[in-house]
């Protein structure tokens, strides 16, 4: 009730023993709710005034179906029917009170509302007359009345429509575009495109475009930017708007030239071999037809594909790739913002500027998809009081499709349009509406395409409304209940969390989520308690979508050990019965496509092909010194042309001072050791830890013995505030006198600048607050290109670092205050610079060879890519996931799902049972004056309420004492099952006491999970 906001609201006015007494009922009345017992529309019968004084309200049948039964009722002129009535003359004496709410204060409207109860409830009219008059008021809106104003709007539209309809032509296959009419006083074009005509040789070049395996193919991009280096840049490395703007000179010079000619098709024909692969055999459970369908909330493909902002969606991407490489069959399923998220500038003062972009489709290798019609597709997508229509674009990311849904469509609302134009834009609402959008228009979308996913993978809790979508696809089209529809859902769901941290996870009001899914009946065939319990079990008011997500889901994970270990503690409520180590959800640690993000030169001195993978850096180990360095400096060296490039347009397009650019770019300085950190500016990242002791870090930087050049880049949410502070404050530094030259911090920070970044570094920082890094893949991007590694040991470094592949912070927290754990480590670090890392780096032998340095690189190229990749990581969702969830939800589709039929019942009955559950008698030997070797003899007794031993676990759990929640070295003893006498179940056992020290025990009875994958099961535990 403390959560509910009448109740809160009843409080705060502590009505007391007045005059007005409340009586809240909030269940749908149907008859058997347990409450009333009353249909809805006999206990409305009952009152004698209905009030409904909406603020906005596109029609509203309430008040009509309270006339309908012949009780009067209150209305506003904000509602639809408050101004039909009005208009209808319904106000005067017809039983209809229409509140004036329009441009007035709420206040005012109060005041109006209580005196008009007062005078209606204290009027003295006959009731006859009154439930005459509105059922009167009502039968103007009856069905047979409403109908033949239908049918003269549908016969004035067909007529309107005839003559488009008969003078319209085929569909051709490209658009013609048509000048709207109009006229006015100032210039007025309009854009239309001519594309250049590729020469016959250069004509496989948009068969190049089409398919984003080019972007990872070593030898593709150049095939482009050699046409026309400039306009490459220009067009933002995007090859299908470029082929449209280059200039017809350059193809034919291209043309004519064998050897351009021959790479090209060398490239082409390697792209057709790549595609026509056949995929390996899964089995029966996934196949192209039934694919894994992966939801993720944004998706870091390419750069000139403008729809990711960080980590979630890079690592999106490099999953899609290596879903492609492995050949799996697998779809990816997002939104297309047409604005996308931040395209970053800086003011003078250093504050963030967010530069407007425009992602036109037509711009990009992105197909319309049609239906089976040949008309383009359209997904509705019911919202409040609306339909909203998704279309849908597909992009090919080698041999997986990514299919984005747009709502900007003529046929949608301007508001409704804009709802997909930006990645984590606008408000809670907008928010809750894009995540309504993925989830149901996607499962819409893949079932229109007839295709059929044997799992579901979750990358984040955004996307948790997309099982219930399927849910609901199995109630109406196969006649499952909500609870059998769910036993198959919760059969072929995974689910990622990403976030250490509470403040991370989506959580919406009750009250929105109440008004964006008042229809959960119809639509899931489940009541409103049930649904609400499934994203608020613990009835808090606000509706979690990670809750969500763990409840629909058969696996969760988190994305580093340190993570998984951390999410078990965040979300331990979700499984109260369990310890935290218990908890369902383990890890599988993040990688990154090394075909994307591995230097072309190194992959070519490793002996790799266009494509490389885990297997080429073995060859690290037969590379000479003098190669590996060759390719560090020629690595640092292109980075640090970029960096020119970049400083002189952001400095002339801001009209910047020249003298300052002057001072950056003669710092930039190929001799220096250059030291990177690139990543988005929020607070527990710790931008500015470098940066404590100011002093210390500039003798640093002024030692011309030993060089050093910092180069910051990121962007902060354009709402996080504290964020953006901390971005100011590393910019302006970068312009100060004592750092210009040797801070550098790079604009815009995105796909194309993070490769720049991670292939030519020496060191890569990274220093969060430990553990607040869920995984981070920056450095795994670094480290596959021969920089180093300074971090944290949080997240995936805990697991990479070995001592001789880069430098660590330690581990454990010195200070319990902040602030005073920021100076350590910033004393940590500037120790680790001064007496560790510049030295090894700046040491050369005779032959003018940093040898020790180059050891460290050539250990971390054996030791990190290798293991930290997309493809390992692939291979683990598909191999732990994946197939078994496959073959579970198969299982369970047999015979017409005639098994998840029986398994719903059967949880049912078993739910109901455990609830009935005793706990007789729980007995323990004498755990006094223990010693090693002595045994605990254990025995529980329990009326099972119907239930079997095989229904049952019960356990001794027990361990070293590590909280009141947790045990270390924890060990879990089955006591077995005895004789019982009376109905009752009795189990025992003993374990052997091996290890000395304070140990913690307990006993438990849970129901058995039929496998690893019953998570459900486990929420039903009972502690002796």
């Amino acid at each position: 009730p403390a959560a509910d906001p009448i109740q809160r609201a009843l409080t705060e006015l502590d009505l007391g023993g007045g005059r007005v007494a409340v009586v809240q009922v909030p269940v749908y009345l149907h008859g058997d709710d347990g409450v009333l017992g009353l249909r809805y529309e006999a206990a409305l019968q009952a009152m004698d005034l209905s009030c409904f004084p909406s603020f906005y309200e596109p029609w509203g049948y309430t008040p009509v179906e309270s006339l309908a039964v012949g009780v009067p009722t209150v209305t506003s002129d904000l509602a639809g029917f408050g101004r039909w009535a009005r208009a209808n003359g319904l106000d005067a004496g017809g039983g209809v009170h229409i509140l004036a709410r329009a441009g007035r204060a709420d206040e005012e409207a109060e005041a109006d509302l209580a005196e008009l109860l007062e005078s209606a409830l204290a009027r003295a009219e006959e009731p006859e007359r009154i439930v005459r008059a509105c059922r009167e008021a009502a039968a103007s809106l009856a069905w047979p009345r409403l109908l033949g104003a239908y049918e003269d709007a549908w016969e004035r539209a067909a007529a309107a429509a005839a003559p488009r309809a008969e003078a319209a032509a085929p569909r051709p296959a490209r658009p013609v575009p048509v000048r709207p009419p109009a006229e006015e006083e100032t210039p007025r074009l309009i854009r239309f495109d001519v594309a250049a005509t590729l020469p016959e040789p250069l004509a496989s070049l948009e068969e190049l475009a089409g398919n984003f395996c080019w972007s990872w193919d070593a030898e593709a991009p150049a095939l482009f930017a050699e046409l026309s280096p400039q306009r490459w840049e220009r067009c933002g490395h995007n090859p299908t708007r470029f082929l449209r703007e280059v200039f017809a000179r350059d193809l034919a010079a291209k043309a004519a030239d064998a050897d351009y000619v021959a790479r090209l098709q060398a490239a082409v024909e390697r792209q057709r071999r790549y595609l026509a692969e056949p995929p390996p055999d899964l089995g029966a459970a996934i196949d192209r037809r039934r694919p894994v369908a992966y939801f993720c909330f944004e998706f870091g493909v390419h750069e000139s594909l403008r729809i990711y902002s960080g980590g979630l969606g890079v690592l999106a991407g490099d999953h899609l790739k290596s879903a492609s490489d492995l050949n799996l069959p697998l779809v990816g399923v997002g939104l297309y913002y047409r604005r996308g998220y931040l395209r970053q500038g800086l003011d003078q003062d250093g504050n963030q500027v967010s530069i407007e972009e425009d992602n036109d489709p037509r711009d990009l290798p992105l197909a319309p998809v049609f239906a089976a019609d040949g008309e383009p597709l359209r997904i509705p997508v019911h919202l409040p009081g609306r339909e909203v229509l998704l279309r849908a674009w597909r992009a090919d990311v080698g041999r997986v499709p990514l299919f984005l849904l747009d709502a900007d469509l003529e046929e949608n609302r301007a508001e409704d349009r804009a709802l997909t134009h930006r990645l984590y834009g606008g408000g809670q609402e907008t928010r809750l509406i894009q995540e309504i959008l993925l989830g149901k228009g996607g499962v819409r979308l893949l079932a229109a395409l007839g295709l059929e996913p044997s799992v579901l993978h979750l990358n984040e809790g955004h996307a948790a409304f997309a099982p219930l979508e399927l849910a609901s696809h199995l109630v109406h089209e196969q006649g499952h209940t909500f609870a059998e529809a769910l036993e198959r859902v919760r059969a072929c769901t995974a689910f990622t969390t990403h976030t250490p941290v509470p403040a991370g996870h989506d959580v919406f009001g009750e009250d929105l989520i109440r008004r964006h899914f008042s229809n959960v009946e119809t639509w899931l065939g489940a009541s409103w308690e049930t649904f609400l319990a499934l994203g608020d079990p613990h009835r808090r008011g606000s509706f979690n979508m990670t809750h969500l997500a763990c409840r629909l889901a058969g696996f969760v994970n988190g994305v580093s050990r340190l993570h998984g270990e951390v999410s078990r503690a965040l979300l331990h409520e979700e499984w109260p019965g369990m310890t935290e180590d218990e908890v369902p959800v383990r890890h599988v640690t993040n990688g990154v496509h090394l075909a994307t993000w591995t230097d072309p030169e190194l992959a070519r001195l490793l002996g790799a092909g266009p494509r490389p993978g885990a297997d080429a850096f073995a060859a690290a180990e037969s590379l000479s010194d003098e190669e590996l360095w060759a390719f560090r400096e020629r690595a640092r060296r292109r980075l640090l042309d970029e960096i020119r490039r970049r400083v002189r347009k952001n400095f002339l397009a801001r009209q910047d001072s020249p003298r300052l650019m002057g001072r950056i770019l003669d710092g930039l300085d190929p001799e220096a050791m250059i030291l990177g950190f690139a990543r988005r500016f929020a607070p527990y990242k710790r931008a500015l830890l470098l940066f404590q002791d100011r002093e210390r870090l500039l003798r640093l930087l002024a030692d011309r013995e030993r060089p050093l050049l910092l180069l910051f880049a990121g962007k902060a949410h354009p709402a996080d505030d504290a964020g953006k502070a901390l971005l100011r404050e590393v910019v302006q530094l970068s312009r100060s006198p004592e750092f210009a030259g040797r801070l550098v911090f790079l604009e815009d920070y995105d796909l194309e600048l993070a490769r720049l970044l991670v292939r030519g570094v020496d060191v890569w920082l990274n220093n969060p607050t430990r553990p607040l890094e869920a995984s981070g893949t920056s450095g795994m991007k670094v480290a596959a290109n021969g920089g180093l590694n300074l971090s944290v040991l949080d997240g995936w470094w805990l697991e990479g670092a070995d001592g001789r592949n880069g430098w660590s912070l330690q581990q454990e927290r010195s200070y319990p205050d902040q602030e005073l754990q920021d100076q350590h480590d910033n004393a940590s670090l500037l120790t680790l610079l001064e007496e560790e890392i510049l030295p090894l780096f700046h040491r050369r032998d005779e032959r003018g060879l940093p040898t020790a340095w180059l050891e460290r690189v050539r250990h971390s190229l054996l030791t990190l890519p290798p293991v930290f990749c997309t493809d390992r990581m692939v291979m683990e969702y598909r191999d732990r996931a994946y197939l078994p969830l496959a073959e579970r939800g198969a299982a369970l589709a047999a015979d017409g799902g005639d098994a998840a039929r029986a398994r719903a019942a059967a949880r049912a009955d078993q739910r109901r049972r455990f609830a009935e559950l005793r706990i007789v008698a729980a007995e323990i030997s004498d755990t006094e004056q223990l010693r090693t070797g002595d045994r605990l003899a254990v025995r529980v007794e329990i009326d099972p309420a119907g239930l079997t031993a095989d229904d049952l676990l019960v356990e001794l759990v027990l361990g070293h004492e590590n909280g009141p929640r947790r045990l270390e070295l924890m060990e879990t003893v089955p006591l077995a099952p005895a004789d019982g006498a009376d109905g009752r179940l009795l189990f025992a056992g003993s374990h052997e006491l091996e290890r000395s020290g304070r140990w913690g025990y307990g006993l438990r009875v849970r129901l058995r999970p039929r496998d690893e994958f019953d998570l459900d099961a486990l929420r039903l535990a009972r502690w002796a």
